[in-house]
């Protein structure tokens, strides 16, 4: 079965995206951002389709080298498997980022440690 992700739909409310998507297929990737941030599952209960949450990656970051911004993007993704976990769909989520090449080594350490 395919999928289609919310993201072509990303500058209109979940909900429409939803009711136009539905229709085509039984799998929807929902993209946890924008007009699509998911606060409840509740936009998601009334569809039979297969979900997957694409966790906020845009203003999150799990390899951070700042330590409250790791810890607060990880509160956020757990925010989204909890969720997940209420409609049963998985969860992708972004491994993090680096500015500079320098910091790699220590971003690593950061991801490992947010896994």
């Amino acid at each position: 079965m395919f999928g289609i992700s919310t993201f072509c739909l990303h500058e209109i409310p979940l909900p429409e995206a939803l009711e136009r998507l539905s229709p085509h297929t039984g799998y929807i990737e929902v993209m946890d951002e924008g007009l699509h941030y998911l606060e409840s599952a509740e936009p998601l209960l009334s569809y039979s389709a297969r979900f997957s949450i694409h966790a906020p990656s845009r203003g999150t970051n799990i390899a951070s080298l700042l330590e409250p911004i790791r810890q607060a993007s990880i509160e956020v993704i757990w925010q989204c498997f909890l969720i997940a976990a209420e409609v049963n769909a998985c969860v992708i989520v972004h491994p993090g980022y680096f500015a500079w090449a320098e910091e790699r080594v220590k971003a690593q350490r950061q991801l490992v440690t947010s896994l």
